[in-house]
């Protein structure tokens, strides 16, 4: 897949334990949410306001794990190039279409 172009690599920002040695998926990390300042936001979302927060917008984020500061750091992440793929995948699933049932067709 990668050869072929369907991959595409991005540095992103994301929130490292340093104590727990590992980027922390947003459902590990809590702080204050930016807008409202609700303290138990989440790192997807604020259940104060129901913003949808990006983990590295929050104040004092903390690990929910070990209850650390995390720190920012770059990462590498994958991507699937879904516009390129989209034709074949779009052409696949016409010649299917049988096969599928009512919901998945919607």
């Amino acid at each position: 897949i990668k050869s072929q172009g369907y991959i595409i690599t991005e540095s992103v920002d994301q929130l490292l334990c340093e104590n727990c040695n590992r980027f922390l998926a947003d459902r590990f990390v809590e702080g204050t949410c930016p807008g409202c300042k609700y303290e138990d936001a989440r790192g997807d979302q604020c259940d104060g306001c129901g913003h949808l927060v990006n983990a590295t917008e929050l104040i004092n984020p903390r690990c929910k794990v070990c209850s650390k500061t995390p720190v920012i750091k770059a990462s590498t992440q994958f991507f699937l190039d879904l516009p390129k793929i989209q034709p074949k995948l779009q052409a696949w699933a016409s010649s299917a279409e049988t096969g599928w049932s009512n919901v998945a067709r919607a």
